[in-house]
């Protein structure tokens, strides 16, 4: 009895995967306009080098994180004010903004792979 009942959403499923091949380009356009901002950059303002720790080979801007910051307690007054350190370990690889993802953008959702038809039954 419950082979009876799978067999059928089994082959809806299946048929329904297929989808109508009449909407491909519309998807594809829909994917592509979503494409640029994946990509987008971040522009980061390192400010200037006006801190009393600048240019010591350690970012003390409590904006950044990694293993370019100093290991010293960070200041309030040395936001914005460590340029050349923060951008220094920053292009090299050593720092991320804090609370920005370093990874790429995550992919859409996508949908259950529909499930394979199953075999008819042996007569």
């Amino acid at each position: 009895m419950m082979l009876k009942n799978i067999l059928p959403i089994t082959l809806l499923l299946a048929l329904a995967a297929c989808g109508n091949q009449e909407d491909a380009p519309a998807e594809d356009a829909a994917a592509a306009a979503v494409a640029p901002a994946a990509v987008a950059q971040i522009t980061v303002d390192f400010g200037d080098d006006s801190s009393r720790w600048s240019n010591d080979n350690e970012c003390d801007d409590s904006r950044f994180e990694g293993a370019g910051m100093t290991a010293t307690p960070l200041l309030e007054g040395d936001i914005g004010h460590d340029a050349t350190d923060c951008r220094t370990a920053y292009e090299a690889g050593n720092l991320t903004l804090r609370g920005v993802s370093t990874g790429a953008a995550p992919a859409p959702a996508a949908a259950a792979p529909a499930a394979a038809p199953a075999a008819p039954p042996k007569p």
